[in-house]
């Protein structure tokens, strides 16, 4: 299954977008945090730049740490309800054959 992206902004007028992306651990049954970044503008007519950003795979390089990575709780039922969507039930070659 592909990770999870979850993006919160507060649309065409917002001057910070965050986007959290998880991936799914079959073994713990969890939705863990693979990835986060931040966006900023200084007004709308500005161009998006990275303020600072997290890569489970590659902390060494992030500019965040995994416990400074905000995680609200609104995120993380976006996230689960994302995933719900994402989930198919049924036999294998239903499943296959479904695309």
């Amino acid at each position: 299954m592909e990770n999870i992206k979850v993006r919160i902004d507060g649309g065409n007028a917002s001057l910070l977008t965050e986007v959290w992306e998880f991936a799914f651990w079959e073994r713990e049954g969890a939705l863990v945090l693979s990835r986060y970044h931040m966006e900023k503008r200084e007004s709308v007519r500005h161009k998006w730049r990275t303020s600072g950003w997290y890569d489970r795979t590659n902390a060494r390089d992030s500019t965040i740490k995994e416990e400074d990575v905000p995680l609200p709780d609104n995120v993380k039922g976006a996230a689960v309800k994302q995933f719900m969507f994402k989930l198919r039930i049924g036999k294998k070659k239903e499943i296959l054959h479904d695309g």
